[in-house]
This record gives C-alpha cells, sequence and structure tokens, in this order.
C-alpha cells in the first residue's frame, strides 16, 4: 500500500509540475501577445502623431503666408526653420516635430521647419543643357535621365529607351513619362544610390544614426555628422507657384489686358496703362521686361491718303499713347526713332518706363497666362542651382545670391537687372523659369509615442492652391 501511495504521490507531484509549466508558458505568450500589440499600437499612435505633424505644417504655410500677403511682404522664410512651431510638438501620449535636412549649401544636418522646391532644379523640366551644368551629373546620366521622363522611344546619343531596359538580367520598363519621386530616379541607367544619394541611402534627406557610423553598417559614410548627399542636393520634381502678387492676388497679363485692367495695378498710372495697350497696336509684348520699351503710337497713313491730307506733316500719322511725367526720356521723341510693325501703327519717340518706374509695379503684372511650373526661386536657391539657368554664368548666380544678402530679398524679376552682368535680354530669357515666391514644400513629420519610444515618419509634397493645399506625393517608408 505504501508503494501504491508513492507512486500516486508522484504521478500528483509531476501533473502539478507540468500544470504549472503550461501555465508559465501561457502567460509568456500572452505577455508577449500584449507586448507585440501594444507596440503595435504605438506605432499605429506614432503614425497619427506624424500626419498630425503634416497638418500642423500645412496650418503654419497657410497662416504665414496670409500673415505676407496682408503686409505685402515679397518673401517669408520663416518657415524653413521654425523651432517654435516644429519642434517637440505634445500631442496625446506622445509628440511630433517636422523636420528636415540640409538643402543647397546648408552645412547643418537637422532644422525644424518645411523646405521649399523651388529652390532646386526640377529633374522633368530642366533641359539637357541645364541638368548637365549640376555637379555630379555625367552626360551619359543626362541623356538617360531625359530618355526615361520623356514620351517618346527614339534614344537620344548617349541614351537609353526600352530596347536596354529590356535587355537587362532583370529587366524593367522605362516611364517615358515625368518623374513621380527620387527614388524612380534610380530606374534609370548609369545612376545609383552612391553618385545621386550619397550617404543618405533612404532618400529621406536627413542625417539617420546608420548614415553616421562609418564601416559600423551600411551606407559606408564617414561618420563626421554632416549628411554628405550626392545629386540629390540640388534637384526636386514637381516645383510650381501660383502666378500672383504680393497680396495673392491674380497678376494682370501685360499682353491681353486692356487699358481699364492694367489701370488697376497699384503704382501703373492710367497714362501708363493706355500707352502700353496703345503700343501693343505697334509692337508686341511677351515678357514684362518688354514694358521697358514701350513708346508712344502713332497710326501710319498709305501714301495716297498722305497726299490728299493737309497739315499733318511727312508722317501723316495721328499721335497715341501719353507721357509718363515722371521719366525724362519720354520728351526726347521725334519721328527719327519711330519703328513700326507693319501693322498700320508705329512707335515714336523716347521711352516712357524706366527700371525704377517699372520695379515699382512689376509684381503685380506677368506676361504669363497661367500658373508656372518647372521654376527656380532667386530668392531661395543656392549659386549652383541659380548657375543652371540659361544666360546665367556662375558669377552672375554668385551676384544674384551676395545681393539679396546685402540688399534684401527680390521683390519682383525686374530687379535682378540690379545684378551685375543680368540686362534685358539675359533676364527676357530667363524670366520664364523663375520666380520670387514659392509654391511648393516637402513636409517631413516624425511621430513619437513616449512609453515605448515608438518613432513613424510621413513624407508629403504640398503644393499651395486656391482653397488649401495640393497633395503630390506621399511616403512613409523613411
Amino acid at each position: 500500500m505504501s508503494g501504491a501511495r508513492g507512486s500516486v504521490l508522484i504521478v500528483v507531484l509531476w501533473t502539478s509540475v507540468l500544470l504549472g509549466i503550461g501555465a508559465i508558458s501561457v502567460l509568456h505568450a500572452t505577455t508577449v501577445d500584449v507586448r507585440v500589440s501594444g507596440n503595435y499600437g504605438d506605432r499605429v499612435q506614432a503614425r497619427w502623431l506624424a500626419l498630425a505633424g503634416v497638418e500642423k505644417a500645412k496650418a503654419v504655410l497657410y497662416r504665414d503666408e496670409q500673415r505676407r500677403r496682408e503686409s505685402r511682404a515679397p518673401f517669408d522664410p520663416s518657415v524653413f526653420s521654425s523651432p517654435s512651431d516644429f519642434r517637440e510638438q505634445k500631442l496625446g501620449r506622445g509628440q511630433f516635430d517636422v523636420i528636415r535636412g540640409p538643402a543647397g549649401d546648408e552645412l547643418d544636418s537637422k532644422y525644424y521647419g518645411v523646405i521649399d522646391l523651388e529652390r532646386f532644379v526640377d529633374l522633368n523640366v530642366a533641359s539637357a543643357q541645364e541638368l548637365g551644368k549640376i555637379p555630379g551629373l555625367t552626360p551619359d546620366m543626362v541623356a538617360a535621365l531625359i530618355d526615361w521622363r520623356d514620351s517618346d522611344s527614339t534614344v537620344s546619343a548617349q541614351g537609353a529607351e526600352a530596347d536596354y531596359y529590356r535587355g537587362l538580367a532583370f529587366p524593367r520598363r522605362i516611364a517615358n513619362a515625368p518623374f513621380e519621386s527620387l527614388l524612380d530616379v534610380l530606374r534609370v541607367r548609369g545612376i545609383d544610390v552612391q553618385s545621386f544619394f550619397g550617404e543618405d541611402a533612404n532618400a529621406n534627406g536627413l542625417l539617420d544614426p546608420s548614415e553616421n557610423d562609418g564601416d559600423k553598417t551600411a551606407p559606408l559614410d564617414n561618420g563626421d555628422g554632416v549628411l554628405e548627399l550626392g545629386v540629390s542636393r540640388w534637384v526636386a520634381f514637381g516645383t510650381g507657384a501660383q502666378n500672383t502678387n504680393a497680396a495673392g492676388e491674380a497678376r494682370v497679363d501685360v499682353k491681353t489686358a486692356d487699358a481699364a485692367d492694367l489701370g488697376t495695378v497699384d503704382g501703373l498710372s492710367a497714362d501708363l496703362a493706355q500707352s502700353i495697350a496703345d503700343y501693343r497696336q505697334a509692337q508686341s509684348i511677351s515678357t514684362i521686361v518688354d514694358l521697358l520699351d514701350v513708346k508712344r503710337v502713332e497710326e501710319v497713313q498709305n501714301r495716297s491718303s498722305s497726299r490728299a491730307s493737309s497739315g499733318r506733316g511727312r508722317s501723316g500719322g495721328r499721335s497715341r499713347g501719353r507721357n509718363n511725367s515722371g521719366n525724362n526720356s519720354a520728351n526726347n521723341s521725334g519721328n527719327n526713332n519711330a519703328s513700326s510693325n507693319n501693322s498700320g501703327w508705329r512707335t515714336v519717340g523716347g521711352n516712357l518706363i524706366d527700371q525704377d518706374t517699372l520695379i515699382g509695379f512689376a509684381d503685380g503684372v506677368t506676361g504669363r497666362s497661367a500658373d508656372v511650373r518647372g521654376v527656380v526661386n532667386v530668392n531661395t536657391a543656392s549659386a549652383v542651382v541659380l548657375a543652371t539657368l540659361p544666360g546665367v554664368t556662375e558669377a552672375i548666380a554668385q551676384a544674384i545670391v551676395e545681393r539679396r544678402q546685402t540688399d534684401g530679398w527680390f521683390r519682383n524679376e525686374i530687379e535682378l537687372l540690379e545684378v551685375d552682368g543680368l540686362d534685358k535680354n539675359k533676364l527676357k530669357t530667363l524670366i520664364p523659369r523663375i520666380v520670387i515666391r514659392s509654391g511648393t514644400y516637402r513636409v517631413i513629420a516624425e511621430g513619437r509615442v513616449d512609453r515605448s519610444s515608438a518613432v513613424r515618419r510621413v513624407e508629403v509634397i504640398v503644393r499651395r492652391a486656391l482653397d488649401g493645399f495640393e497633395t503630390l506625393s506621399y511616403r512613409e517608408d523613411l
């Protein structure tokens, strides 16, 4: 009997042990599940915190633009670095930051703010000649970029079209369409992460820990605390801005507007407005720079009617247009300065609008009929980017940067004539490609949950629209 009792006791003890082990296993598994669920929940919350940062950035952009419009300031760079608006913004169980990395010649690796894209060269718009001026882009790379984005299948010199990509060990389909992301560039022949993004392997524009630890982890970097970028330092896509004045009002088109509409522009007198409208009967106007050539006009009479007329002199014309009393050059009128485009009217006399007068009202007029795309902001672009524009040498680009550093932001495009090396002819070529206010911004928001340090980042590119913002791209894998 004692042996039987001992056996029963052993069975009971082993059963208790097994049940205990089972209970511990269940508890452990439950704990793991709770932690996993909690971590997942924290990551979800971190994502929503990042999205809150994006909305905050839009609100700040909208607020600052309203302030600028009310004050009619030509330009406001405050959102590019604004820790008070974007650093450690508490919300619920966590916080968010709106951050950006260096751009152009900047050296710091982290800023609390957004960045405008008009300070970069637009990969979808820039010509091959302009792309060829970007440091790090070889002629082969430029040709391949152009072939990738254009809509045809014609192979350019040194380029690559569909046949090349089909013949790769891992074939890919050429887009023959504009780039939708900077990461798309890595699909183009001859372009790799190192040459295009430098140390920024994940293409987020930020110095991450793995990009600042030497050769410990990929990618390879020099561990100097500075994000060494490649070509990506100078380029973007989707640039564009509204064709409005500092107050946010639509500009008046000098190519088509009548005298009444021109007369609504601040700083433009009714007399000059009429003179501009009259001048277009003799000479066409393509850009606002052409306003510097506005003169009085007179109707050209044919020879038979001239013989029949009496008391009109040899010109036989009726003079139109009014002099600008503030411009002495208008008093140098005379038929010796006459010119005609054979339309029945000809210009006479001296110019009615001088440079200072035009600067006074230039922000209210335009030669463009719609909002502009693929443009560079002369108030934010670096000398490297400015030097890619048509007619702009490295010396002129540096002079533009120095002019805005010493005399303040450009109020309108005509003020560029004050820059050494820029004349009217060069500015006429340049104006279609430049703006003085940006309209497209890159926003990177980082959400963090305090208890677990879960972190998520979101990047959006937004363009200012009449009723808010248009989202051009969205990314979470950074």
